[in-house]
């Protein structure tokens, strides 16, 4: 019976061991598995993720700069947006060597491909923006163009009204009729008129310009074609 019971005992311990090196074979495997996706979260998806944030953010700061350089048209502004577009193609390749690393691993193939794709929209992104530089500096020689033509015709119609107040006072003086003077004064009044009319073209033309008015551009444009036919119609008096 001693002998028996023995057995028996061994048995059940056998038994119990056996349970326990299964169950210790899968925990063994399953930690293995769990090493391997900690393995491959340190290598491939944390990078990922950071090289991630490391772009969008230069990205972000190049569209800030390059929106700010469309409407301020200050260079410095097209040149910090160039540095951080630089920045963000610089850690694309980066991460694009990273990856060769780790070919072959699903999530790291699939990472470059979506990294191909942002470079290639990097590309049109700088060809947009070129095109904007262009922009802006057509821009920039038609505003001085305008404020030179602009300076020039007040200086013009500024002289003219002067040469007519002049001529009023010698009339004046040598007391010509109601009628002559009524004729002078009138040639003042409409220089007058397109003397203040182009000065408010002016002011209205930098106020559309600075707030993107397209309305307001176009409005600039009918009452200079008001102030043309003012001068025409002064010159036949004239």
């Amino acid at each position: 019976v001693g002998v028996v019971s023995v057995a028996a005992k061994l048995v059940g311990f056998a038994l119990v061991l056996a349970i326990a090196m299964v169950v210790g074979g899968i925990s063994i495997v399953s930690m293995s598995g769990v090493r391997t996706q900690n393995h491959i979260l340190a290598q491939t998806n944390v990078p990922e993720w950071s090289l991630s944030g490391v772009i969008e953010r230069h990205q972000r700061l190049a569209g800030y700069y390059n929106l700010g350089y469309s409407l301020n048209m200050q260079p410095d502004w097209l040149e910090r947006g160039r540095k951080e577009m630089s920045l963000a193609r610089e850690a694309m390749r980066k991460g694009l060597s990273g990856l060769k690393e780790t070919s072959g691993s699903g999530d790291a193939d699939s990472f470059g491909k979506v990294l191909r794709e942002i470079s290639a929209s990097m590309d049109a992104y700088d060809v947009a923006v070129q095109k904007t530089q262009h922009s802006v500096e057509r821009t920039k020689a038609a505003r001085e163009a305008l404020i030179k033509a602009t300076q020039a015709f007040a200086d013009n119609i500024g002289a003219y009204v002067k040469a007519q107040q002049s001529a009023m006072l010698r009339q004046i003086k040598a007391k010509d009729s109601v009628e002559e003077l009524t004729i002078r004064q009138d040639r003042i009044d409409q220089g007058m008129a397109i003397l203040i009319a182009g000065e408010n073209i002016r002011s209205s033309a930098w106020e559309a310009q600075a707030t993107d008015d397209n309305s307001a551009l176009e409005s600039c444009d009918i009452q200079t074609g008001k102030v043309i036919q003012l001068v025409d119609e002064l010159r036949e008096v004239t």
